[in-house]
């Protein structure tokens, strides 16, 4: 690898070949961010919104990145996609060479703070900013943003070769060239990157050979990017962008490319694997810390965590190190704990039951201990996320008052027909369904059809709660009735005689005589479990059913299944064929439980002393 050319921040001339800038950092101001409402769930969502803009924009260009239809035909990564932060401090030498490596003078940069326009533009987040660059005893604060894998911002002079999505992430506002599948389509969530920046200067690296054309030897790229006001200084006008770039005199600046970009990428502190395609984002000076960008990812993309369909590692250090050391972030066990766990089940919820309606999405609710049950809520809210695992919103039902200390939590996720047709219909911020500049009324429909269908299903889920709680002890029968035409034989409880109900349920048939002979039946706190020796070699259907509207007397639509597991006596898991069927050998022993997936459910069961009982019949 040749040696690495002296960087330079370069200021672009007023000569009508650049557009000038506009402030980076009023594009979202109105767009009602509002991640921070759930906080009576637990404390630490308080996190600015230049954060949560920055901790959103930042994945979903990495995940759509991943996405990408020709990256994932051409090279087939292996999910998940996986991205990598670090929050680097440094101070005196360190930030002094840094500096230089990077090509910025703070005194250049604040002699064109003097020639800023007066008034609004001459902000004071700027001022404070520079006269602490300017000071190598105070420190500088440096986030880095690293793929490990995927499609990278690929460019060149040759569009027939490679248009350039490197121009498109950085330089076009406005424009972007993402498909309806992409998580983000409005080219504007660059500027939120560029917003986070105190000094509005970030840098990008990427990696992008699999894409090139036989004979086409580029293959890395570097750009840097500042965005000021235009202005004036001297007897010359500036654009008010600067770039640090191999050459910024035509209509667009010229990236440093393959091996003089990797070698600037090195000495600038990226980590990067060189070998693999990605790209990284250097953001100087964040206008937010390590502990705010922490939360911010996760208030964002706790259900994307908890899908696996990205992964992200966190460090912090003081200067750079040669080795560091990074913690995964998990929404179950990290610093927002207490706050998503009322979600985390939720989500859990959501993945075990069927979908809401075709065309709109999956609910999932649970009644959640509240953080502080000195304080008590009457609204529930629900998390609405599209497919990419992207907390959109945090829809509010009010009048959703359960018992003290408890409320209510929820989790949506759109469908594939769904999801489409609702990304239209956002704000630039990606913030709000229906309230976008791309609306379209088949979109706008589908956004309040979404709203109505969470608060109706919101409503009745606290109905039935306070109806419990109104007859706690009230023993239904249900679930039997229900049931009586599966079996011939009443058989043992759902709880058996492991452990006696404090509110007992119906006694639900467990099997039909000549099929099975049932052993013992048991409940934990989250999980119900049938042993039961075979009488046959025939297949038989197992299923654990519950009611969950006892109004609905006989209709055989109200009995929901739960996921089952079922082992032999050596602990081997025996396979499902369709329909929950299980080949099973005369005269063996087996054990049926419900399934991990379904712990959230269970839980209610027993809470809720729900109509529950096992159901063995002819395959």
């Amino acid at each position: 690898m040749s040696a690495a050319p002296q960087a330079n921040l370069e200021w672009t001339l007023d000569n009508g070949n650049y557009p000038r800038t506009q402030n980076n950092g009023k594009f979202f101001d109105r767009e009602d961010f509002d991640l921070n409402a759930p906080i009576y769930l637990g404390s630490g969502l308080e996190v600015d919104a230049t954060a949560h803009f920055a901790a959103r924009e930042s994945a979903q260009n990495s995940i759509d990145a991943f996405k990408d239809c020709l990256f994932q035909s051409t090279v087939q990564p292996v999910a998940p996609c996986h991205i990598k932060v670090r929050y680097v401090t440094l101070t005196g030498k360190d930030k002094k060479k840094f500096l230089s490596d990077l090509g910025v003078d703070p005194q250049d940069l604040l002699k064109h703070y003097k020639g800023l326009p007066e008034e609004k533009d001459r902000e004071k987040v700027l001022d404070k900013a520079l006269k602490r660059l300017a000071d190598f005893s105070k420190p500088l604060y440096l986030l880095y943003i690293e793929e490990e894998t995927a499609s990278g911002m690929y460019h060149s002079k040759n569009k027939k070769v490679s248009p350039s999505k490197l121009y498109a992430a950085t330089l076009d506002i406005n424009e972007s060239d993402k498909d309806d599948t992409a998580g983000g389509s409005y080219g504007q969530g660059k500027t939120a990157l560029l917003a986070a920046s105190r000094l509005q200067l970030n840098v990008v690296y990427t990696e992008y050979g699999w894409h090139e054309a036989p004979g086409h030897k580029h293959a890395a790229a570097l750009l840097g990017f500042c965005s000021w006001p235009a202005h004036e200084l001297g007897e010359k006008e500036y654009t008010g962008y600067s770039y640090v770039c191999d050459d910024a005199s035509g209509n667009a600046p010229v990236p440093y490319r393959d091996d003089a970009a990797r070698a600037l990428a090195k000495k600038m502190g990226f980590e990067r694997d060189q070998a693999k395609p990605g790209s990284a984002v250097l953001i100087v000076d964040p206008a937010f810390s390590y502990a705010e960008f922490e939360k911010a990812l996760l208030a964002s993309w706790w259900p994307a965590l908890l899908a696996g369909t990205v992964k992200i590692s966190i460090s912090e250090s003081t200067g750079f190190s040669t080795n560091p050391t990074y913690k995964g972030l998990d929404p179950r066990t990290g610093v927002l704990q207490k706050a998503l766990a009322g979600f985390c089940a939720a989500y859990d919820a959501m993945k075990a039951s069927p979908a809401t309606e075709h065309g709109i999405g999956t609910l999932g609710l649970v009644e959640h201990d509240l953080f502080d049950p000195a304080k008590p809520v009457t609204v529930a809210f629900v998390a609405k996320m599209r497919q990419i695992g992207l907390v959109v919103e945090y829809q509010k039902v009010t009048n959703a008052r359960v018992s003290d200390g408890k409320a209510v939590c929820g989790c949506f996720q759109a469908d594939a027909a769904a999801d489409r047709l609702l990304r239209r219909t956002e704000n630039k911020g990606h913030t709000r369904w229906g309230t976008g500049q791309k609306r379209d009324s088949e979109g706008t429909q589908k956004a309040e059809a979404v709203q109505t269908r969470i608060r109706e299903q919101v409503l009745e889920f606290v109905g039935n709660i306070r109806q419990q709680q109104a007859t706690p002890s009230k023993v239904s029968s249900v679930l039997s009735r229900i049931l009586e035409k599966f079996s011939n034989n009443p058989g043992a409880g759902a709880r058996g005689t492991d452990k006696p109900p404090k509110n007992p349920r119906s006694s639900a048939p467990a099997s039909a005589s000549d099929l099975v002979n049932i052993l013992s039946t048991k409940e934990t706190s989250d999980s119900f479990s049938l042993t039961f020796e075979a009488l046959r070699d025939d297949p038989v259907k197992v299923a654990f059913c519950y009611v969950q509207d006892n109004k609905a007397l006989g209709s055989s639509k109200d009995v929901k299944d739960i996921a089952i597991e079922i082992v032999d006596d050596a602990g081997t898991p025996v396979p499902a064929s369709g329909g929950a069927s299980y080949s099973l050998k005369k005269g063996k022993r087996y054990t049926a439980k419900t399934s991990s997936s379904a712990t959230t459910l269970v839980k209610d069961i027993i809470k809720l002393s729900l109509d529950a009982g096992w159901q063995v019949t002819e395959s």
